[in-house]
């Protein structure tokens, strides 16, 4: 019995390693060449790319360590040595699951949000689209957009300490 488990079981480790080798390849080739906008958006939002590449390369690690730790799952699961399966279909599973997921999407959503309002004030403030602002506009729109980051993270992280706590409790 003991040698179709073995194979079974090095040739699940195999495929795991192999795919997740391969996604894990995508996305640092990803992060490598980098997310290019189209010129006239890079006319209009000029720091636009700049922000998202300060954001997606951050984003894309966590994915990249999370695909890591799936095939180290996979890998457990495929020898025996915990049943990942049956403890997330179980309640301290599904809690603890839940809480992960809602706090990780209000943290995405809030960068998000972020990248959104910089860059209606950045299109707001650019010279080269509709009128020239007035030095009011400018300072108005800047204080907005600090006021804007300070409230939406401290909004963001209260709502997922407040999602963990509760999915934990």
């Amino acid at each position: 019995e003991a040698l179709p488990f073995m194979l079974g079981a090095t040739v699940q480790s195999i495929i795991a390693i192999i795919v997740g080798s391969l996604i894990a390849g995508f996305i640092s080739r990803f992060v490598r060449v980098g997310l290019r906008l189209p010129d006239d958006v890079r006319q209009r939002l000029p720091l636009l790319e700049t922000r998202l590449h300060a954001f997606v390369p951050g984003v894309m690690t966590v994915v990249r360590w999370l695909v890591i730790a799936g095939v180290v799952v996979a890998i457990g699961e495929a020898w025996a040595l915990f049943n990942f399966l049956d403890w997330i279909a179980s309640e301290e599973g599904l809690n603890i699951a839940g809480a992960v997921v809602s706090a990780a999407l209000i943290v995405l959503l809030a960068i998000i949000l972020h990248v959104v309002v910089s860059s209606w004030v950045e299109y707001r403030l650019s010279t080269t689209v509709g009128k020239v602002p007035t030095a009011r506009e400018k300072t108005l729109l800047n204080l907005f957009k600090n006021a804007f980051t300070v409230a939406l993270v401290i909004f963001s992280l209260m709502l997922a300490l407040d999602r963990k706590s509760t999915r934990l409790n």
